[in-house]
């Protein structure tokens, strides 16, 4: 009775440790659920910790994987994976404010601290229509997607039995919005490595999906001003976010053509070269799904892979990594002292120094992390350094891709990645929050010390 008092009075001590135990009992309960006999095929067996592992992997969004999903889940386990992937790209409380709000619940203050926590928001206003906006957002196009794809699927051949065509059109969508990166192919997208209509559409999926929630709020604001022919500007946030975002993905499209011109790209055309490019330095940062085998690429485009995966996706989206606006505002700060910039300034605004100054810590923070889990494995494992490494940036970037390996690890493996994902999927920020003590304005201040550095 007092381990359990301990641990409930440990959740509810704040916002970040109660959102951090949903997220544990939610993937637990998965676990339970995929468990379950009801959920597998026939003949087929997991362990408690392979469903654990999966259950992770579709709670935070990654895509890694031990087992066969299509050989492994029955109808039943295969749509649990579906609505695990659902709540982990959309968020605990994004899925419970929208039952809340169907139920008639008035939305407590307690409960928008919740939703702020979760969705990584700055202040309390906004947050039930950032949730209301983004929810319809999402069911739609995840409807309409569904609709094209599975049809598709079908009158192209892919899959003779209509019900299975919509079923492979839904999970297909679900997985690319909310960057998972499951498939029940078993050979993720290998099979529509040459189908550049089924890429394009999955392009669009993942990135709409890692954008991030607020971005689509704006966007959503703009064209509403565009009919009202309202004057409306783009917040800071959306800007950076966007080009940031465009930049990674021409970086990673330029260095996979100069590191797999002689190599992988050798015989190959220039649209599927292209293709090829654009839909790996787009996938590395977001789903996961892969349109050829990872060990077919060049050591050096497996490090950018791995350097685009710590990155990951934008705050407030599906995806993972240390978001590309840490990443930006680094840069950005780097290049302000190398000009002799007391400040970060962008837009003709100047940053919060505390905002950059936790832009280096979650960077620092999660690069202990990736060695440590790094490090933790190579001592168990027998695979090559850049195997086991690009497997936890994988799993810390809750992107899924991998070189093959992830069925094979030990025990111990397996449980130091599902640890990496759990802190990949609520991030650096909230995973430091959790062991925080409840913050009081310090009485006294000491006086002012420097230090040699560099």
């Amino acid at each position: 009775m007092f381990i359990f008092k301990k641990i409930r009075n440990l959740l509810h001590s704040t916002p970040t440790r109660l959102i951090a135990g949903y997220y544990f009992l939610f993937t637990v309960g998965f676990a339970i659920l995929l468990w379950l006999p009801f959920s597998l095929q026939e003949g087929a067996s997991l362990s408690f910790l392979d469903a654990l592992f999966v259950s992770t992997s579709g709670l935070s969004n990654t895509g890694l994987s031990p087992i066969s999903t299509v050989e492994t889940f029955s109808l039943p386990g295969i749509l649990i994976l579906a609505l695990n992937l659902q709540i982990g790209g959309l968020g605990l409380m994004m899925i419970s404010t929208a039952i809340w709000l169907l139920a008639g619940h008035k939305i407590s203050t307690r409960e928008r601290a919740l939703i702020m926590t979760d969705q990584n928001q700055i202040n309390l206003s906004g947050v039930v229509k950032l949730v209301k906006s983004v929810l319809i957002s999402f069911l739609v196009i995840e409807f309409i997607f569904m609709l094209i794809l599975g049809n598709y699927f079908y009158f192209a051949g892919y899959y003779p039995v209509y019900w299975i065509a919509m079923l492979e059109g839904f999970f297909t969508t679900v997985s690319s919005i909310t960057n998972s990166g499951f498939d029940i192919t078993g050979a993720s997208l290998i099979p529509f490595q040459n189908d550049y209509f089924v890429q394009t559409l999955l392009m669009f999926l993942m990135f709409f999906g890692a954008m991030g929630f607020p971005v689509i709020l704006d966007i959503q604001k703009y064209f509403n001003c565009k009919k009202t022919k309202q004057r409306f500007k783009f917040s800071i946030y959306t800007k950076l976010t966007m080009i940031t975002t465009i930049i990674l993905w021409i970086v990673g499209i330029i260095g996979f053509y100069i590191f797999e011109y002689n190599h992988f790209l050798a015989d190959k055309g220039l649209i599927e070269g292209f293709f090829y490019a654009t839909f790996n330095s787009l996938s590395t940062r977001n789903a996961g799904f892969a349109t050829f085998d990872m060990n077919a690429f060049s050591t050096a485009t497996l490090t950018m892979f791995c350097g685009l995966m710590f990155i990951g996706s934008s705050p407030n989206s599906s995806g993972g990594g240390i978001r590309t606006t840490t990443f930006a505002l680094m840069v950005l700060a780097i290049l302000s002292f190398a000009r002799g910039k007391q400040y970060v300034n962008i837009y003709g605004r100047e940053i919060e120094t505390q905002t950059v100054y936790k832009s280096f810590m979650i960077y620092i923070v999660a690069t202990l992390i990736v060695c440590l889990s790094t490090l933790l494995i190579c001592a168990s494992d027998s695979f090559s350094l850049m195997e086991i490494f690009f497997e936890v940036c994988s799993a810390f970037g809750t992107t899924g891709l991998s070189m093959g390996i992830t069925g094979s690890l030990t025990v111990f493996a397996k449980i130091v990645l599902i640890a990496t994902m759990f802190i990949g999927r609520i991030g650096i920020i909230t995973f430091l929050m959790i062991f925080r003590a409840n913050a009081h304005p310090a009485k006294v201040r000491y006086p002012k010390a420097d230090i040699i550095i560099g």
